[in-house]
């Protein structure tokens, strides 16, 4: 039935898909709050929950706790209905999971971006881990609603193709259209978004979606990312917008950037910063061996605790913590997480950094940050659920980009 619910337009209809697309907001919820929440009355609450019990899309087996009288019961989305695939191309792996409704990884697979990483490649592995969550699940085809695809590197977002530089150009990636690819390989139709704002995405459905309007995401590693939603919606459609805090300009004689200006916020936080400190001062990394240090090294010795290289990560955490209060201060958030391997490591810093500069302007109670939960698996599930929303939220902001 979730298939239809697009196409359902009687008002009876809409009330029905917006009392299930209310229980898909809570982990469970009564009737009390579907009223107070839809507006609708007892009567109509109850003939719509009938409707989707008897569709199998809903469940009401879990009671809450008595007041005095019968126990409520408590209604949740039968989670195992329908599935939903994602996908996720970043720079180090390209990895495909089956979700449940609820988000939920069920089946995960992927595979290296190394020099072997063509897109026939990519292509074969998704149709072959479909083919085999399918078997192992039991599935029939009709159980998947969709494919989501999220993609880390830059990409043309009007033919979906990657337009980054190594690896992916070397492997002959820039002329290959790969939603449409994948639809024709699959067979289910594929929604595409960046990498980032699927995961901003993730992390909103997964932990906020009935308790924030807004939610602000910021990513530190390679390079600043950022991404918000607010009301369910993506603010940020482009990578000139998703890179943009990159290029907050923080010291209008600062370091000097490779957009041409001085001062951007990523000359003085990121990991290439962090790179170009220990250049600087090679002897203060241990077992030194003449070698460039990677950025996975450096993350090591972050996590060793390596005296010099927690000074400079704190010194980088202060002018991460001042963009990080910029940034609230400029769209006023009810949550902000923060990601990346680098960021991750930088959050009790700017905890006391942002903490400290709003509670002199009197905003220190507006807004909750959190350090995020899922690093590794956040794009693909951003991904499943990029699927699941296009089925059931209403005035879907990425309808005309999928409709390609």
């Amino acid at each position: 039935m979730i298939y239809s619910f697009r196409e359902l337009t009687s008002a009876k209809d809409i009330r029905l898909k917006n009392v299930y697309r209310q229980i898909r907001k809570y982990p469970k919820i009564d009737i009390n709050q579907l009223k107070e929440i839809t507006g609708y009355k007892h009567a109509t609450c109850v003939r719509l929950l009938e409707e989707l019990i008897e569709n199998k899309l809903i469940d009401d087996s879990d009671l809450g706790d008595s007041s005095g009288g019968r126990p409520p019961k408590l209604y949740k989305i039968n989670k195992n209905i329908n599935y939903l695939v994602g996908i996720d191309i970043g720079y180090l792996f390209i990895k495909i999971v089956l979700l449940n409704l609820n988000l939920e990884i069920v089946c995960l697979e992927k595979i290296p971006v190394d020099e072997t990483a063509t897109p026939e490649k990519m292509l074969k592995f998704v149709e072959e881990s479909i083919d085999m969550f399918l078997e192992k699940k039991k599935l029939s085809r009709e159980k998947i609603l969709g494919v989501g695809l999220g993609i880390l590197p830059k990409y043309d977002r009007k033919k979906i193709i990657i337009d980054s530089k190594e690896p992916f150009s070397k492997l002959g990636w820039s002329d290959f259209k790969i939603k449409e690819k994948i639809e024709e390989a699959t067979k289910y139709q594929v929604f595409v978004e960046s990498g980032m704002n699927l995961s901003a995405l993730a992390e909103y459905r997964k932990q906020y979606f009935g308790n924030a309007e807004s939610l602000l995401f910021i990513s530190n590693d390679v390079s600043l990312k950022s991404s918000a939603i607010i009301n369910g919606k993506f603010v940020y459609k482009g990578d000139e917008e998703i890179n943009g805090i990159e290029h907050m300009i923080i010291d209008i004689e600062g370091n000097q950037c490779s957009c041409g200006f001085k001062g951007c916020l990523g000359t003085y936080c990121t990991l290439p910063v962090l790179e170009k400190k220990i250049k600087e001062n090679p002897k203060m990394v241990e077992n030194d061996n003449g070698a460039e240090i990677t950025y996975l090294e450096m993350i090591g010795e972050i996590d060793h605790e390596n005296p010099y290289f927690i000074k400079e990560r704190d010194n980088l955490a202060y002018y991460f913590g001042v963009g990080v209060s910029n940034m609230i201060l400029q769209m006023h958030p009810d949550v902000v997480i923060i990601g990346g391997t680098l960021g991750i490591r930088m959050y009790e810093k700017i905890i006391n950094i942002v903490s400290e500069r709003l509670l002199l302007l009197g905003l220190a109670d507006k807004t909750v940050i959190h350090v995020m939960n899922d690093e590794f698996n956040s794009v693909s599930q951003g991904a499943g659920c990029l699927v699941f929303d296009y089925f059931i939220e209403e005035d879907n902001s990425l309808e005309i980009q999928n409709k390609n």
